[in-house]
């Protein structure tokens, strides 16, 4: 059995590349979704800080994230990010764990 797998994506990004990156995230949502594992995937915005945007992305598997991270579509927008970001992405993994009723 597979366990499904929640990744929490922190990006913050330089005040002059915020319509660039809308544009790159934008381009990785519809392919995005229609891989074979990928659940959701949302992407947010800080309403403290406008260069800070989250993508909450619900996975099948971690091998199905893995191969997300293999899509030429994935691969062109991170190369593009340390260009584009003030700071390294932020990634965290989150297992979801049931409520027992």
């Amino acid at each position: 059995m597979t366990t499904p797998l929640t990744l929490v994506a922190t990006l913050t990004v330089k005040p002059e590349f915020l319509d660039e990156f809308v544009v790159i995230i934008n381009g990785l949502i519809d392919p995005t979704l229609k891989e074979a594992g990928s659940i959701d995937y949302k992407l947010h915005r800080s309403n403290e800080d406008p260069n800070e945007f989250v993508l909450i992305e619900h996975w099948r598997s971690r091998q199905d994230l893995d191969d997300h991270f293999k899509e030429p579509y994935t691969v062109a927008a991170i190369e593009r990010f340390p260009a584009i970001l003030s700071k390294e992405m932020r990634l965290q993994y989150l297992t979801f764990l049931p409520h027992d009723k």
